[in-house]
């Protein structure tokens, strides 16, 4: 008879004849690595959203720079001229009614169109709904709100206030007259005021927000 040969060992699986120290600290190394891949992830997703939001929130306030640009343009090189040369046709108007026998100058109350382009406010009111303007410095988007309120409450309303005038039965469908003419020289020399203002304004934002300056 053969003597018996003894069977070869089993390889037995890693870290079950580790001391139990051995085997906690791989389980606390492998947890805690899954842990920092879990959160560096979580990082990593939150920081991409967070550069999204800013590039957004540039985009929008790209808009609303080119628009304020936009109305300043309008207001200080169509605008005012144009209402101050309204105004002194009106001047001349009112001069002949009152010395009887003068000539009045042609195109009735106005010589020209009292506006051509309305004033914007699209991009202001569009980044405003969006939510992109939260995330812009505080100081700054109050400066530009102040701005677009004083544009509408003041300009806007007094421009539709004259147009008003101007459309009322008893002006379209009498004749020139002394009394309305005052009324809308009055209007007018308002509004020239009201946009003489808005235009300091909206100057010293352009200027805040590092846009080319506007020249006087």
């Amino acid at each position: 008879m053969h003597p018996q040969q003894p069977l070869p060992e089993q390889p037995q699986a890693p870290g079950v004849n580790q001391p139990s120290g051995k085997r906690f600290s791989r389980l606390l190394f492998e947890t805690l690595f899954l842990l920092s891949g879990i959160l560096f992830a979580f990082w990593l997703s939150e920081w991409d959203e967070q550069r999204k939001l800013e590039q957004r929130t540039e985009v929008a306030m790209q808009h609303v720079i080119r628009e304020l640009n936009a109305n300043y343009q309008l207001l200080t090189n169509d605008y005012v001229p144009r209402h101050k040369a309204i105004l002194e046709h009106l001047d001349q108007t009112i001069t002949a009614l009152s010395n009887p026998g003068s000539d009045v100058p042609e195109g009735g109350y106005f010589d020209r169109a009292i506006m051509q382009h309305s004033l914007q406010n699209s991009a202001w009111r569009l980044a405003m709904e969006s939510g992109y303007l939260l995330h812009v410095d505080f100081g700054q988007a109050s400066d530009i709100a102040a701005l677009y309120s004083l544009q509408t409450l003041g300009v806007e309303s007094s421009l539709h206030a004259i147009i008003d005038i101007i459309r009322q039965p008893e002006t379209v469908l009498t004749p020139i007259n002394l009394d309305t003419c005052r009324l809308i020289q009055a209007a007018l020399n308002e509004l020239l005021s009201q946009e003489d203002y808005l235009a300091q304004n909206y100057q010293q934002v352009l200027k805040a927000l590092e846009l080319p300056g506007p020249k006087n």
